[in-house]
């Protein structure tokens, strides 16, 4: 029997986008590989910030059973300024720990794919989430970030380690 995991993010961990009256298939590595061997919940939805993440991780792991997470945080903090999240710091902070707490006293198994460091705002909230990930002992499947060019395109080699 197939273990049910739920998958959690934004824009990184959509395998549909919905533009102009349509839904679209993109194609997500991350997805493709987890769906081999486990039922897939995916809510990664565009936007979604760790408020909204962890009130989805919150309600919906206890609700559906799911053994394993995957998460991506982050994605819409970071496009702030790095001024901004340097002054939010202490919410985000309280937000993540918020998450992790709820995963270590829930005994849920959770796996963290950081953003690629492309900006300053990204590399100051994969600095906050590994520091916190470390201290309530849970895992980062990509804490250093390949990035391979092949052809005209740029891959992010990191999802290849799940």
């Amino acid at each position: 029997m197939k273990k049910r995991i739920g998958v959690f993010g934004s824009y990184k961990m959509m395998n549909l986008v919905y533009s102009k009256g349509e839904f679209y298939p993109v194609y997500n590595y991350v997805l493709n590989k987890l769906k081999i061997n486990n039922e897939v919940i995916n809510f990664a939805k565009g936007n979604l910030d760790l408020i909204g993440i962890k009130d989805l991780v919150k309600s919906m792991t206890n609700a559906l059973e799911l053994e394993e997470i995957y998460l991506s945080l982050g994605e819409v903090e970071s496009s702030l300024s790095p001024d901004n999240i340097l002054l939010n710091k202490e919410n985000i902070i309280k937000v993540i720990e918020e998450l992790f707490t709820f995963i270590k006293n829930n005994k849920i198994t959770a796996k963290i794919e950081l953003l690629p460091n492309d900006n300053k705002s990204i590399t100051l909230i994969n600095d906050l989430i590994i520091k916190l990930a470390k201290e309530y002992g849970i895992t980062i499947i990509n804490e250093t970030i390949e990035i391979k060019i092949i052809g005209n395109r740029k891959y992010f080699l990191s999802s290849l380690y799940i």
